[in-house]
């Protein structure tokens, strides 16, 4: 009698990196979207839509031990969602919370362990559907469905991880999930395979999907002996194509830590700062290497982090005097945006640039004093500018405090 074929294996380690990203910021995201439509009354719905959606169980190792699996994708979202119905120290407890999966899986095998494996995880008997087929089939039905219905969707996220680069119509994807306000879409650019690809004649139609178009193709196939710009030139052209459609797009990198070489990207994209801005903060936290987005990367292991975290301090630090410099006198809150999104860092990196231009006098912190206010912390309301000749920070902070009778 033949042995049955086993659904799982072993989870790959870029692929651990993923899901850490996409479990820190989905708990974020519905942290703060079940809060706001607590407070203005809402039903606190949101909509998860998993294109590969696996078996949804890895195992932790080659050991291959039925007792030691991790959850996939799928599972992730749905151990979340059952989180924030259940309460406790991790999340707070909404009782009405409905996170919607739709899973696509082209495997009939694969599509049946799934929809076993979330029924055994949907405890508060929520709405997760798995269908069997591609994510290009699934993914145009459902558009096609919520466009012929005139259907105003729950913020939604759509989580597209391919094995490879067939069967992913990306910009025409966005281009109508965009069409509403609330989505969001966190798609894995195979660079390594694309790269390999890119100037092949029997896969051109699968390229075409991805880039939304002919245009450039043939460019990229052309850069020969130049691997850094090939891939800033292929990252470039993929984020310009989405940005047509979404105003927010960032991307971490994935090395192979065998060849120390880019070998994917995963590309967030949005149309609300708000998730942008928690996306990086995500995205940051799983970082191994100061002053990037990216994971596994042989230069973490050596001298060369610590080198990189200081020039990536001074160009923060560079980035608020230019700043400060072209605006003038500057609300903390005011700069948070623009500094998310010109520069590799987040809300730390801003207010340590901040805080050792002010100890070296080159700006004043005008700080915005309140009772509760906690020596070192920022407030929306404060100003920065820069110094002027002969001004001390110390000075002009002890003075306001004091104003402040504090």
């Amino acid at each position: 009698m033949a042995k049955s074929k086993d659904p799982y294996w072993p989870i790959p380690e870029a692929t651990a990196v993923k899901h850490s990203i996409l479990k820190r910021y989905l708990g974020a995201f519905m942290g703060v979207f079940f809060s706001t439509c607590e407070r203005y009354g809402l039903k606190p719905k949101v909509v998860f839509i998993d294109g590969f959606a696996g078996p949804g169980k890895y195992y932790t190792d080659e050991s291959r031990d039925p007792a030691d699996m991790v959850p996939g994708s799928p599972l992730i979202v749905g151990e979340l969602a059952n989180g924030f119905r259940k309460g406790g120290k991790a999340h707070r407890k909404f009782k009405k919370a409905q996170a919607v999966i739709f899973a696509f899986e082209a495997n009939p095998g694969t599509a049946k362990t799934l929809t076993e494996n979330l029924a055994e995880t949907n405890r508060f008997d929520m709405t997760w559907d798995v269908h069997q087929g591609t994510f290009e089939d699934g993914i145009t039905n459902l558009l096609d469905y919520m466009e012929k219905n005139k259907i105003d969707p729950a913020p939604m996220f759509l989580f597209v991880d391919p094995f490879g680069f067939k069967g992913v119509p990306l910009i025409e994807v966005c281009r109508r999930l965009f069409a509403y306000d609330r989505v969001e879409v966190f798609f894995n650019f195979m660079y390594n395979d694309i790269n390999r690809f890119v100037g092949v004649k029997d896969v051109r139609e699968h390229m075409i999907k991805i880039f939304g178009g002919e245009d450039g193709l043939d460019e990229l196939a052309a850069i020969k002996n130049d691997p850094q710009r090939r891939l800033q030139c292929t990252l470039e052209r993929l984020t310009t194509a989405i940005q047509e459609h979404a105003d927010f797009v960032l991307s971490f990198r994935m090395n192979d830590p065998e060849r120390d070489r880019a070998k994917y990207f995963l590309v967030h994209a949005s149309k609300n700062f708000r998730a942008f801005q928690l996306m990086k903060e995500s995205m940051y936290k799983a970082s191994d290497l100061e002053g990037e987005l990216s994971a596994l990367s042989q230069a973490s292991k050596d001298l060369r982090s610590a080198f990189r975290a200081a020039a990536a301090q001074g160009d923060y630090e560079d980035w608020v005097l230019e700043r400060l410099a072209k605006t003038g006198p500057l609300r903390y809150a005011d700069g948070v945006e623009p500094f998310y999104v010109e520069t590799t860092g987040v809300s730390k990196h801003y207010k340590a640039a901040a805080r050792a231009l002010a100890k070296k006098n080159a700006i004043v912190i005008q700080h915005k004093w309140d009772k509760n206010r906690q020596q070192g912390s920022f407030r929306d309301g404060d100003v920065l500018r820069l110094a002027r000749p002969g001004e001390s920070y110390a000075a002009h902070f002890k003075a306001s405090k004091q104003a402040a009778g504090r």
